[in-house]
């Protein structure tokens, strides 16, 4: 980054109502779908665990719909990743929404890193969380403060990868990466 730079700050102010008022938000003016649909934002996965309409990558940017959702394939470190394409971002807070379909064990994110990358080869690990029971439940959200304040560095590409098993005990598909919605929180500009 050179000083030229205009630096956008998007705060997580504490009120579990902001949950999903973040940095996606903001680049989508408001509305998150905004923000893939016109380009602003890209996302890709390692997979797709079903080809059906509730389960398709661009349900992740839809923050006001829990029945659609994201989901991968069973496969050991699952992944979603977000493209910011002409931006850099710096997170310091980010949101996970549970899936609303099914039961309370039906494959909530438990374990999982949040990494970057400038160029999808060297990732950093920014962010790392194991046996997390605060989404074991359906529709349930949370917000994350980013434990690694080591990492003080600015990202086009940010993914969540499952390291470990999801909330579902089942061996068929306790390795899909299942949720509803992601929004990040912190600094970012464009390039």
């Amino acid at each position: 980054m050179n000083s030229n730079e205009k630096i956008t700050k998007v705060e997580f102010d504490q009120n579990q109502e902001n949950h999903f008022n973040g940095i996606i938000t903001k680049l989508g003016n408001g509305n998150p779908k905004t923000a893939i649909n016109n380009g602003i934002i890209d996302c890709k996965a390692s997979s797709i665990g079903y080809n059906s309409d509730w389960c398709h990558i661009k349900n992740a940017f839809d923050f006001k719909n829990d029945k659609l959702c994201f989901c991968s394939k069973s496969e050991p470190n699952s992944w979603f990743c977000y493209d910011f394409i002409n931006y850099r971002v710096k997170i310091s807070h980010y949101s996970i929404q549970s899936n609303g379909n099914g039961g309370e064990r039906n494959r909530h994110p438990q374990n999982w890193v949040i990494e970057g990358s400038n160029d999808e080869n060297k990732w950093e690990i920014i962010d790392s969380r194991s046996n997390e029971k605060s989404l074991s439940r359906i529709s349930t959200s949370n917000t994350f403060e980013i434990k690694n304040n080591d990492i003080n560095k600015y990202f086009r590409y940010i993914r969540i990868r499952q390291t470990g098993s999801n909330s579902n005990p089942s061996t068929y598909d306790q390795y899909e990466l299942y949720f509803s919605a992601i929004e990040f929180f912190g600094d970012y500009y464009k390039t």
